[in-house]
């Protein structure tokens, strides 16, 4: 039995795809029928510039730039575009272009063929077939056709698919095209080739084509019925896109995709982008977890504020009220209250950016803080707990200064008392004798007040709130308490405190605690110094951010070359029996409290200890 070869022109004039050509200006000077059919414009229309406002206009641009070849070569395009049908809605096609210098004059013209990415049922008349057209430019056609008979019989190839087959027109006859698809894809585009066969509807397949010699490559597929006036099926037109490409990129964007999804759910981020001028919000796999939303759900406004805690409803709101008239950065922080009573603790960061044109979209993160909010409130409790541990171990070494303390006042008050007893017991008592000693035995008494006072609160767990005073009170009332180390390591100690120095905020028995641990570092630093005076200097002043600073001097060994910042990490110490958290406790208080602490050697002998507390005014900003 003979088969007629059909040209390819009809069949360009039949597929179910949109087929035009042109000019580098964009111009067309052919489109096919599909064209029509699809925008239900009529193709006079069309010609020219007529097609371009069938696009959608955020493609067009992208299309019209594609259609230009770089130094006059053969270059071919892939891309998706939306396109506008016959009931003005948009619909995805994946377009591909070939751009052609002419042989005879150089001049470029463009061939294009776009195909529906989703299926449609479209029923035409017989009538409604194209007249050939054999003198069209169309051999260069950047798709493959073909077409078979009612019964799925496959009589037409175009070279193009048989130049990326391998296979002859005679080889592909019949059911020989099955050869060119992929074994692994073969029984699934039979199953899809034998449902619209049977449904006599337009319909599209995804598989691998080629050869095992030449390699297989993915392919779309879009078969349309040609049908008589009783609706019966007459032809079948068919056309191919070659996407490769398209499906490497899907699969590592997909791949991407997943990485990220695990980022953001091992990080516990999510990403979105909003819409100020439309409300439109975009979400990432792990934003829907965080709200605890299922994936179907659209994202909204009305969402997230549903999510947030009542107390906090109000400033997110004002948030996005913001954004919507102004731009700015956003960074900020609120509770959500999820439907099972759990608080969540989350950091909201967000950035304009320019989208399309003189547009502009918020891009930003949702960070869940909870575990971290909840580790930071146990490192701090943590810190605390180590705090006062110290601060015990600090009473235990200072046992002789506190009974010396303790011991001058009371002896000095049992003194004051027998004195009294004496005047008190003469002949004529002296009155005056008597009133000047109980006045010595109440201030002895306050002295000695204050020493346990002092004792109790260094002692204490709970610390008292902050509060403006003296860095200098602060030393003078520290001091005594280390006065036995000084005395035990035979240390001179040399105050210069500046009695102009601001008042900042702070708490006593903290900052305290930090006087203390310097004073005892510096005078152990020089208990084996035998060749200079053991010298102890602090010094007082105030720094250039309106607060204190107070420096502590010693005339020691000195600190180890290239330990700087490891000697402020909790347990290393340079001391035989030292515990290592003097100055790790030290600095936690001092930034705290919004200052910085450092040290340095000294050009001589010894080192020092900075340390800067920020002044009230400071604090406030």
């Amino acid at each position: 039995m003979a088969f007629e070869e059909h040209p390819p022109i009809p069949i360009l004039d039949a597929v179910p795809a949109l087929v035009w050509s042109g000019g580098p200006d964009g111009r067309a000077d052919y489109v096919n029928p599909s064209w029509s059919r699809f925008t239900g414009r009529e193709r006079c229309d069309l010609i020219g510039s007529g097609w371009h406002s069938a696009l959608h206009p955020d493609d067009l641009r992208r299309v019209l730039d594609a259609l230009t070849p770089a130094h006059g070569e053969t270059h071919e395009f892939q891309m998706a575009v939306r396109v506008r049908n016959s009931g003005e809605r948009y619909q995805a096609f994946l377009i591909s272009i070939s751009t052609n210098p002419e042989p005879r004059d150089g001049s470029v013209s463009f061939c294009a063929a776009a195909i529906k990415t989703c299926n449609g049922d479209e029923a035409r008349d017989a009538s409604d077939a194209p007249s050939p057209d054999r003198d069209s430019p169309w051999t260069r056609a950047p798709m493959m056709v073909w077409s078979a008979r009612a019964d799925g019989y496959l009589d037409f190839v175009n070279d193009r698919w048989m130049n990326h087959t391998g296979l002859t027109l005679d080889e592909a006859r019949g059911s020989g095209w099955q050869s060119a698809i992929h074994p692994d894809d073969l029984n699934g585009a039979l199953l899809a080739w034998r449902k619209l066969i049977d449904s006599r509807a337009e319909g599209a397949c995804e598989c691998r084509m080629g050869s095992k010699a030449r390699g297989y490559r993915w392919s779309v597929s879009v078969a349309n019925p040609l049908c008589d006036v009783s609706g019966s099926v007459i032809r079948w037109y068919g056309a191919l896109l070659d996407i490769e490409d398209r499906k490497r990129a899907e699969d590592k964007l997909g791949l991407s995709q997943d990485c990220l999804d695990d980022a953001q759910r091992l990080t516990r981020t999510g990403s979105f982008a909003f819409d100020p001028r439309t409300g439109a919000l975009c979400w990432s796999r792990e934003m829907y977890r965080i709200y605890g939303y299922e994936e179907s759900a659209k994202p909204s406004l009305d969402r997230i504020l549903a999510r947030t805690h009542h107390e906090d409803v109000g400033n997110v709101a004002r948030v996005f009220d913001q954004i919507a008239v102004e731009r700015h950065d956003v960074d900020t922080e609120h509770r959500l209250l999820m439907p099972d009573g759990t608080i969540k603790e989350i950091r909201m960061l967000a950035h304009p950016v320019i989208h399309r044109g003189n547009l502009y979209r918020y891009a930003g993160t949702v960070i869940d803080v909870t575990e971290a909010r909840a580790s930071a409130r146990r490192l701090q409790e943590a810190h605390a707990e180590l705090a006062h541990a110290t601060r015990i171990a600090t009473l235990g070494e200072l046992t002789a200064s506190i009974a010396h303390e303790v011991s001058q006042p009371l002896t000095a008050i049992e003194t004051n008392g027998a004195a009294s007893l004496r005047w008190l017991r003469r002949d004529t008592p002296d009155l005056q004798e008597v009133t000047l000693a109980i006045e010595r035995i109440r201030r002895d008494a306050r002295r000695a007040n204050d020493v346990i006072r002092q004792l109790r609160a260094l002692a204490r767990k709970d610390v008292s709130a902050r509060k403006p005073g003296s860095i200098n009170a602060v030393i003078r009332d520290a001091l005594p308490l280390a006065q036995s180390q000084l005395m035990r390591d035979h240390v001179t100690l040399e105050l210069d405190l500046d009695v102009g120095l601001p008042r900042i905020e702070l708490d006593v028995v903290q900052m305290q605690q930090v006087i203390i641990n310097l004073v005892t570092n510096a005078s152990q630093a020089m208990s084996g110094i035998v060749d200079r005076a053991r010298k102890l200097t602090m010094r007082t002043l105030p720094n250039d951010r309106g607060g204190v600073r107070v420096i502590v001097r010693d005339a020691g060994t000195g600190f180890p070359d290239n330990h700087n910042e490891t000697m402020f990490t909790p347990f290393f110490t340079t001391k035989p029996n030292g515990m290592g958290m003097g100055l790790s406790i030290s600095r936690t208080i001092i930034e705290s409290h919004g200052g910085t602490i450092w040290m340095l050697n000294n050009a001589g002998p010894g080192a020092q200890v900075i340390f800067d507390l920020p002044g009230l005014d400071d604090r406030v900003a």
